[in-house]
């Protein structure tokens, strides 16, 4: 009783805002007009008639709020309140000294020992290249030799396949990366080993030990008294995206021991391949399938037969079924060089690309038949191989003679070129410099303590120092980590590396890694908006600007597009900055000022503006000072993208907490944040929520009542986005006179407040018939993909009520502090 009580007040405060209309849709419309005092004569798309109002904004936003306190405090157990100041859960127990520490080793990476053994796990390294490199993907589990999966950008740019985790664990031993080795010893006869690749091998020891931005696994074999040693990175700071993996033999033996070794992968997918095609017409593809700069030109019909250095494997031409056949240029790569003593230029392997020659008739991959039989690794290299047609694989040979005690390591590139020209001028004479590999491991830990700093701790849990930095990390995965460009007095936030969560186990996700400078990618609305909650607790100069972004992104019904993207600059407006990129362009290359000008004219991300400027033969010689000059001349514009799937019940309950972390960083500057700064915009989309008489549908004709196709695509909007060129992501709800073109129509903004307030009143509009949840009323349940059947079921959500209760429960007290 006493909760229907506090719903019928509040509701009574809501009535006296409808004026003229009855409805909920009406009077939330009405309650945004009087608010943001609209002007007289506009109105929203899509939304209810505009009204006028001289009562105080800041009077409506008291009245509104009061009913809703009154429904918080009838509904709100008072011991829940008394629990946030109760006592905190206790600790786990505190590891004694991290130098006696069994989880960790010296450099703080964790130790996973006999990991082949234990239940199976998928993870992955972070795919970050550093503000100028280039990232990889890669994702590992724990068979085999680690690596199931990597690529470039996403699943349709793999070198090895991605495939679900289940796929993976069975087939990561087969298809991934392999060594190969012959053991001969004085006295004794020559033996053949696969390092990590028998599962529960009795006389190997395995151990799997995970950094931040590598992965490590060590065996040691005591039969044939050999220690291999894996180590994985993508290679950070260079302007093309790989992966590194070291291997280094060491002999554990008592004798000398002669090794000839094949090390690399038993399955390599060309560039110009895609996710679908692989799972669906795999065979069909390999007839475009080839490796080049093997012995063989583009034009040429003469195939080399000899293993070669450098390959490059790329399809032939595009597969589509089309008149119009278009050339590839860009290309994977796999290379080896053994790493020299001494400080002396390392010299490349030959690399084998037939599988037929290592595995002979064993199509399984698992026998090494070919390499069996060789008497060496040499030897196989030199034998005949078909390049054409067929899936490639990369293996380098090589020999070591290893005194007991010595070590050997055989190091490899994986990754993508944009060129043959790129791949031999650029990316192998960069490789094969001294000291290359060891420089790059170094650059690529340093990039993660370096992203991580902010919550670095030295207490005496060193799990949980480790677990903090790890968060850290897996946070501006998902957010992005914000960089700070343009003027250093009131720089413009950019966030780098975030993408989509996409992994092995969470198969459904398309992520997208760019492979360009300063790299980022999109992400849903709520991961994002998750994952930046601290943003400004640990990064004060964020200020408002994740607030500023999520409320922008709302919608005048209180829903937001799925997808969020990194913001772009823009400096678009006609005439308004033309000189300022006529003038930029011109400090950094007098000789390319026309040409670089043009870039900037239009809208612009830095990594897309870094390539298309390379691409267009542009050289930047000073790239961090022209990419701030540009960022400080251009503004700043939010990006999104309706995916016409409907709207989540639950991604707009983070917006609060961006509020909340900027007043306790900036109490003083909450009244100009949300009342005093720059109006925000509407994002529209195509998407409209049904009537109830539309949605609501009998199934089965004795009166089963069930809620679906809760959203449509309404054309005049579809008419109005098509009409507006000029936004290049769909951006923003307008305001229009009646009749004004859609190309003349202003922007409707209002104040931040003004948009929470509407998000209030438009969930509180939602309550359920009992008072209690939040309806699904847009064909999405909350983040739990589990209760997607809820939504047809009439669902509602208890925890978006308590979420409505906490933007109510600020309202009126902020403006009190104020």
């Amino acid at each position: 009783p006493g909760q229907r009580q506090g719903v019928a007040f509040a509701r009574s405060v809501l009535k006296n805002l409808r004026k003229t209309s009855a409805s909920k849709q009406t009077s939330v419309a009405a309650a945004m007009a009087v608010i943001s005092r609209r002007r007289e004569g506009y109105d929203v798309v899509g939304g209810g008639e505009a009204t006028t109002s001289n009562k105080s904004w800041r009077a409506v936003v008291a009245g509104i709020a009061l009913g809703v306190l009154a429904l918080a405090a009838v509904s709100i157990p008072h011991s829940n309140r008394a629990h946030r100041n109760g006592r905190s859960r206790d600790l786990p127990t505190t590891l004694k000294d991290s130098t006696e520490s069994k989880d960790f080793d010296a450099d703080g990476r964790y130790v996973v020992t006999d990991y082949d053994s234990r239940k199976p796990f998928a993870s992955f390294l972070p795919g970050v290249g550093g503000e100028w490199g280039k990232p990889m993907w890669a994702f590992y589990v724990n068979r085999g030799q680690g690596v199931a999966a990597f690529g470039v950008e996403n699943k349709d740019g793999p070198l090895l396949e991605f495939e679900p985790a289940n796929k993976a664990y069975a087939d990561a031993s087969f298809k991934g990366f392999r060594t190969m080795l012959k053991v001969s010893r004085r006295g004794r006869a020559t033996e053949l080993a696969q390092p990590f690749f028998a599962p529960d091998d009795a006389r190997a020891n395995r151990t799997m030990i995970v950094g931040m931005n590598e992965l490590e696994l060590v065996e040691v074999d005591g039969a044939a008294g050999i220690e291999t040693r894996v180590l994985y990175y993508t290679v950070p700071g260079e302007d093309f995206p790989a992966l590194a993996r070291r291997v280094t033999f060491t002999n554990v033996g008592r004798t000398r021991a002669e090794l000839e070794i094949l090390d690399g992968l038993a399955k390599l997918e060309p560039f110009g391949v895609n996710s679908g095609m692989l799972q669906a017409m795999g065979r069909t593809l390999e007839g475009w399938m080839r490796v080049y700069h093997c012995g063989r030109a583009e034009d040429s019909a003469v195939v080399e037969k000899a293993a070669c250095e450098l390959p490059y494997f790329k399809l032939s031409a595009s597969t589509a079924d089309s008149a119009q056949v278009q050339a590839i240029e860009e290309g994977n790569f796999a290379f080896a060089f053994a790493e020299p003593a001494g400080g002396e230029p390392a010299a490349l392997l030959p690399m084998i690309v037939d599988p037929d020659v290592v595995f002979g008739r064993d199509t399984t991959l698992r026998a090494p038949e070919g390499f069996a039989a060789a008497a060496s690794a040499a030897a196989l290299a030199a034998a005949d191989e078909v390049k054409v047609s067929k899936t490639p694989c990369a293996f380098s040979a090589s020999a070591a003679s290893l005194r007991p005690g010595a070590s050997a390591t055989v190091t490899s590139l994986w990754g993508r070129a944009e060129s043959v020209a790129q791949l031999v001028d650029d990316v192998a004479p960069a490789a094969l410099a001294p000291g290359f590999a060891a420089r790059k491991r170094a650059e690529a830990v340093a990039l993660t303590e370096r992203l991580t700093a902010v919550v670095r701790s030295d207490t005496a849990n060193p799990l949980f120092d480790a677990f903090s930095r790890q968060m850290m990390l897996d946070n501006l995965l998902r957010g992005g980590f914000p960089e700070f460009l343009g003027d250093a007095e009131n720089p413009k936030v950019y966030h780098t590396f975030s993408r989509i969560h996409g992994d092995l186990e969470r198969d459904y996700n398309n992520f997208q890694i760019d492979a360009t400078f300063y790299s980022q990618g999109s992400g849903n609305y709520r991961d994002v908006n998750q994952n930046r909650r601290v943003d400004v607790l640990l990064f004060p100069k964020v200020k408002d600007f994740n607030l500023r972004q999520f409320l922008t992104l709302k919608q005048a019904d209180g829903y937001n597009p799925l997808t969020v993207q990194t913001a772009y600059f823009s400096m678009e407006t006609p005439g308004e900055f033309d000189w300022q990129a006529q003038a930029i362009a011109g400090a950094e290359s007098s000789s390319s000022q026309p040409e670089l000008a043009g870039l900037l004219s239009r809208p612009f991300r830095p990594g897309q503006l870094f390539n298309d400027a390379a691409a267009a033969g542009i050289e930047l010689k000073h790239k961090k000072a022209f990419l701030d000059a540009a960022a400080a001349a251009a503004r700043q514009v939010f990006a999104a993208n309706y995916t016409h799937e409907g709207f989540w019940a639950d991604h707009w309950t983070y917006d609060l907490d961006q509020i909340i972390s900027f007043e306790a960083v900036y109490p003083d500057d909450v009244e100009r944040a949300m009342w005093d700064a720059e109006k925000l915009p509407f994002y529209q989309s195509s998407g409209v929520v049904q009537p109830r008489d539309f949605k609501y549908v009998e199934v089965d004709g004795e009166g089963t009542i069930r809620q679906y196709n809760s959203v449509y695509d309404d054309e005049t909007k579809v008419g109005l986005l098509d009409a507006r060129v000029t936004k290049p992501d769909g951006a923003f709800q307008l305001a229009k006179k009646p009749d004004a073109k859609p190309e003349s129509a202003e922007v409707y903004a209002v104040t931040p407040v003004s948009k929470l307030l509407l998000l209030f009143a438009t969930k509180f509009a939602l309550l359920d018939p009992s008072g209690m949840g939040i309806e699904m009323d847009s064909d999405k349940p909350g983040w739990n993909d589990a209760m997607n059947g809820l939504p047809g079921l009439l669902g509602s959500g208890m925890a978006e009520t308590a979420e409505t209760w906490r933007v109510a429960d600020w309202l009126p007290t902020t403006p009190k502090n104020v």
